[in-house]
């Protein structure tokens, strides 16, 4: 991993790097689970990340991502603010979304990173590893919906963009656009107010 590199993008914005990899292609964007379940919630996020992904020329999750994912859609579903048919729908879009996407496995790199992170602050440890296989993969974007992570992200060099920080000082009403069978295109009164991103086990 090239840290110099690292650092020296890790004070562009997440739109300044977009447009800075728009002539020549290659940007290569992480999203960590509480930013990609924004993809299927309806939350000013969502605009975002669908565009980011417009843009990316490559998505990378870390290894556990969609387990993640899938663990807050389960207590939804046993919160039962999701029906059961909804579940199965929505889990099998996830998948199939994820299926286009590069994982990155978790190896002793990932893990020495983070480790790293975790040392540097309190973490849990599935942050810790989204963090740390943003570094080893050396991406030119991590996103996430976490305050926390965002702000370790750049302690530690990592380009980083804040999906909370947009809905609290963005005034755009970004609502939800339909595309395949998402779950944008499911979403139910429920899962308004009950987000994925709420569903999640927090720190």
């Amino acid at each position: 991993m090239k840290d110099g590199t690292v650092r020296a993008r890790a004070h562009l914005s997440g739109g300044e790097l977009a447009q800075a990899h728009a002539a020549g292609g290659g940007l290569r964007v992480m999203f960590d689970a509480s930013a990609l379940v924004q993809r299927y919630a309806a939350e000013v996020g969502h605009a975002r990340v669908l565009a980011l992904m417009e843009q990316a020329e490559q998505v990378l999750l870390a290894a556990h991502c969609l387990s993640e994912v899938g663990a807050g859609l389960l207590r939804l579903r046993r919160d039962a603010c999701l029906a059961p048919a909804e579940f199965d729908r929505a889990w099998q879009a996830v998948q199939r979304d994820v299926a286009d996407m590069v994982r990155i496995p978790v190896d002793h790199h990932v893990e020495r990173f983070a480790f790293v992170a975790m040392e540097r602050e309190p973490l849990r440890v599935t942050d810790a590893l989204h963090l740390g296989s943003a570094l080893v993969a050396n991406v030119d974007l991590f996103v996430t919906a976490d305050r926390h992570v965002a702000r370790l992200a750049g302690l530690l060099g990592l380009p980083s963009e804040c999906l909370d920080d947009e809905a609290h000082t963005s005034m755009r009403q970004a609502a939800p656009t339909s595309f395949g069978n998402s779950l944008s295109n499911l979403a139910t009164p429920q899962l308004v107010a009950l987000t994925l991103k709420e569903a999640m086990v927090t720190r």
